[in-house]
Formats: C-alpha cells, structure tokens, sequence
C-alpha cells in the first residue's frame, strides 16, 4: 500500500481565508514576483504587467476588507 503524501492539512480543512488573509497573501506575493522580475532583468513591459495585476488583485481585497467581509 502506498502512503498518501496528499494530505490536507488540518488547518485548513473546512475554513475559507478572510479578505485580510487574502489582501495580506497578495501584498507578499506581489513583493516576491516585483524582486524576482528586477533580479532576472526582465523587460519592463513584463514588470509593468505584473505590477498590474498585483495592483488589481489587491485592490479587491482591500475594498473587501473595508466592507468587513
């Protein structure tokens, strides 16, 4: 028999994450992808995309988190 390296982790069985949890993920991942782009040299039309969609992302969950959802 096989093990399950699939598990769910317990803590997150059951939970959706908050609007804060999600505005928070998205600021940390939009620092991490602007570093990764600027230390591979990437052109600055990709950076500006980025840049972009990150903006659009959290400015969502930041209208959320001021409705209180």
């Amino acid at each position: 028999m096989k093990p399950n390296n699939f598990r769910v982790p317990v803590a997150t069985v059951g939970r959706k994450p908050t609007a804060d949890e999600l505005y928070l993920k998205a600021l940390i991942a939009k620092h991490e992808c602007l570093i990764a782009y600027l230390q591979s040299n990437v052109t600055n039309q990709a950076l500006e995309k980025c840049r972009y969609d990150f903006d659009a992302a959290i400015a969502y969950y930041k209208q959320l988190v001021e409705e209180g959802r």
